[in-house]
């Protein structure tokens, strides 16, 4: 059964390319998601000679934080899903990379299939986060990086007011992570029937795509078949490194530890560093890194 690979991609159109021709094998299908806001040439686009490419035809304008971007998941998702059935779907950034071979990569999840690999952000800190992005009133979250100071002071006294005279009730307990995941046809299927509901209690909030299929994946017998429930990048199968970043850009500098790292795919590489997805690329190609 074939894979399907979800691209998320804003800018950088070397890396994408890059990605794109290592994801290119007979046993993928991929989809591609081009924000609305990047000017660019499709016919730059490189296209798969193995691998079936699907372009999501209308493009979103995705902005950070904002409930956008978890309906752009559910429409990729839905895209894929049917198309297939797959065994799994992989949810990528345009500026990540696999780090193994297609062949470990398919191996890998035949070998652990049933497994979803979800990863869950542990602590006390990331609690307390998800309980405010979740329970508190969020205004205008498309316009979060909007430096206009009216704007600014308004969204935060409208806020202000509603969360001291409001409340938010849920009887879900939310989780949170990185959006970035593998999951079976069964759990694609699942978290599908539940876009109405998603859609309708994320509003106003923020950053939900970091917790909504994280939330309902802990509320469901999915969570038990979670890979790794106590390491979130074990879990997820991404080497992300959010000590010396936002998260960190790899450099050439971390091949090695990449190249031997347990993971299969990396978050993130941009295109000052394409030497580095060049290296890996070619590594890959070569056969050599297994």
């Amino acid at each position: 059964m074939k894979h399907a690979f979800l691209i998320i991609a804003y800018n950088e159109l070397k890396i994408l390319n890059i990605l794109l021709s290592m994801l290119d094998d007979s046993r993928n299908d991929i989809y591609l998601h081009l924000d609305k806001k990047w000017k660019l040439n499709l016919l730059d686009v490189y296209i798969p000679k193995r691998a079936k490419l699907f372009f999501m035809k209308k493009r979103m304008d995705i902005r950070w934080g904002d409930i956008s971007l978890i309906k752009l998941e559910f429409k990729l998702f839905q895209m894929a899903y049917e198309n297939g059935p797959y065994l799994y779907y992989h949810l990528l950034s345009g500026v990540d990379l696999p780090i193994k071979s297609q062949d470990y990569i398919h191996e890998f999840f035949q070998r652990n299939y049933g497994k979803e690999f979800v990863g869950f952000a542990q602590g006390e800190e990331n609690r307390t986060d998800c309980y405010n992005k979740m329970m508190k009133f969020h205004l205008f979250s498309k316009h979060l990086h909007n430096s206009n100071k009216l704007l600014v002071h308004g969204r935060t006294w409208l806020e202000n007011i509603l969360n001291k005279y409001l409340t938010r009730s849920s009887s879900i307990f939310f989780r949170k992570g990185t959006q970035w995941v593998s999951i079976t046809n069964e759990c694609c299927k699942y978290i599908l029937s539940k876009e109405k509901s998603i859609l309708k209690r994320f509003k106003f909030t923020i950053c939900g795509d970091e917790i909504f299929l994280q939330t309902l994946v802990y509320n469901s017998p999915f969570y038990e078949r979670c890979y790794n429930i106590s390491d979130e990048y074990v879990s997820n199968q991404r080497e992300i490194d959010w000590k010396r970043g936002k998260p960190y850009n790899w450099t050439i500098e971390d091949k090695e530890f990449l190249l031997h790292s347990d993971k299969i795919f990396a978050r993130k590489i941009v295109g000052k560093n394409i030497d580095l997805a060049l290296c890996i690329q070619g590594l890959l190609s070569k056969n050599s890194l297994t």
